[in-house]
C-alpha cells in the first residue's frame, strides 16, 4: 500500500517561511504551525523519521486521543508534506 515515497525522510527546514508566506489567516498559520511543531517534536521524542508514514501514524493518534482535532492535524501535515515537495526557489 505504501511507497518508497511514502517512507522517504523529509527535509523541509525552511517550513515556517513558507508557511509564513502562504495566503492563510493568520489563526489558520497559527494553528498549523502549532501542529505541525508538536508533530515534529513527536517524532524526534519517538525517534522516528520525518515522513508521510509517520505522519499517518502520527495523525491516527491524534483522531484517537484528541476528539475533534484530526481535521486540523490532516491539514497542517497536508500542507507540510505538498509544500515540501513542491520546487522553492534557491
Amino acid at each position: 500500500m505504501g511507497s518508497d515515497r511514502d517512507s522517504q525522510r523529509v527535509w523541509f527546514l525552511e517550513w515556517p517561511e513558507a508557511l509564513d508566506i502562504t495566503p492563510l489567516s493568520a489563526t489558520v498559520k497559527a494553528g498549523r504551525r502549532l501542529w505541525i511543531i508538536r508533530y515534529l517534536k513527536h517524532c524526534k521524542a519517538s525517534r522516528q523519521a520525518v515522513c508521510r508514514v509517520s505522519g499517518r501514524a502520527y495523525l491516527k493518534k491524534v483522531a484517537a486521543e484528541e476528539s475533534g482535532q484530526s481535521d486540523h492535524c490532516k491539514a497542517a501535515l497536508s500542507w507540510f508534506f505538498t509544500t515540501a515537495d513542491s520546487p522553492r526557489p534557491g
